[in-house]
């Protein structure tokens, strides 16, 4: 073989090595895996906080029975207040069934997004992220059946394309498959937010949409805003005070522990309030930050500076981290 051949033989190889990297490059850049690798531990986050605000509603409104339980000198009585409030923590769950179902998409695509990111992604890694798909896509159906609703899965799809034996080839993969599920999770993400709102509504007054700025349309209709962590608040200090009006007939151990947990409860309906706040507001966000990168994932570029919603997105979620571990401790 003369040298004009080998040199053009020898170019092949270099040529596609080339043509590859210049593939790579074409789907994400560096910059824009790193601003989604950011929304997904923000995304991943914020799945806790409607959870919390659920959670604390039923915790509340249960201590509110049980200081009424005070008050009573039947046992008969007593008993039905206790009873009133296991039935009360069933119907918020009941209630919640929709919420819950699109709280877990959401909980599973943030996680399916992390091990997408991931620097070093290996085959080892792609059992578990083909297991995400998969549960992304449950969710998905499971949702369609509860709402009516025609979402199209996507999980599965995403995930079984990367595959390779490592190396260039895998990073290749890796980085198409999250182009495609950002873009193919954007209408999914747009309706699981809308019901997470609905749901953080009910615990909420419209005064308090209208002091965050908040016009929201879930499903196309306004939702219901029950303000009910502040009813708690009015059955807790009603319920105190016919206990401190009955304190002829109490034991001062009884008084004690009435007062104590009202103060402790009331407490908490503010911090629940709160948190529901921030939620709803950080819900907003989430949806602008995730059509921002489902927009500026179309195509590769190399982003000059952070996506300002995505930026906005961990502030809120870090602000509100604070009091979900407060909430959580009690």
């Amino acid at each position: 073989m003369n040298h004009s051949t080998f040199f053009r033989w020898g170019l092949v190889p270099f040529a596609a090595t080339v043509f590859f990297f210049q593939g790579c490059s074409a789907v994400l850049t560096k910059s824009q895996v790193k601003e989604v690798a950011t929304f997904a531990v923000a995304a991943k986050d914020y799945s806790a906080f409607p959870g919390t605000v659920i959670r604390s509603h039923a915790d509340l409104r249960a201590k509110q029975k049980l200081i009424e339980v005070i008050t009573f000198a039947s046992g008969d009585a007593s008993l039905r207040q206790v009873e009133g409030a296991v039935n009360i923590r069933r119907e918020m769950e009941i209630r919640a069934a929709a919420a819950d179902s699109a709280l877990g998409i959401l909980r599973d695509y943030a996680e399916l997004l992390v091990k997408l990111t991931a620097d070093n992604y290996t085959n080892d890694l792609q059992g578990s992220t083909e297991k995400l798909g998969r549960s992304v896509d449950k969710g998905i159906s499971s949702y369609n059946g509860l709402r009516g609703t025609n979402l199209n899965g996507f999980g599965a799809l995403v995930a079984a394309g990367v595959r390779g034996i490592g190396g260039i080839y895998i990073r290749h993969e890796q980085a198409e498959a999250l182009k495609k599920a950002v873009t193919a999770a954007d209408p999914v993400v747009e309706t699981m937010i809308g019901e997470v709102e609905k749901l953080l509504a009910t615990y909420l007054a419209p005064a308090d949409l209208q002091n965050l700025k908040l016009t929201i349309t879930a499903g196309g209709a306004v939702p219901e805003q029950l303000d009910l962590i502040r009813n708690v608040a009015a059955d807790l200090k009603d319920g105190y005070r016919r206990a401190a009006e009955s304190a002829g007939e109490l034991e001062q151990q009884q008084q004690l522990e009435a007062a104590v947990l009202t103060a402790d409860s009331l407490a908490g309906v503010d911090n629940t309030i709160r948190l529901a706040l921030k939620a709803i507001q950080a819900a907003e966000t989430y949806r602008a930050a995730h059509r921002a990168l489902a927009q500026n994932v179309t195509k590769p570029q190399w982003l000059k500076s952070s996506i300002e919603q995505v930026n906005t997105l961990v502030d809120e979620v870090n602000a509100a981290n604070g009091l979900r571990k407060k909430i959580e401790a009690k």
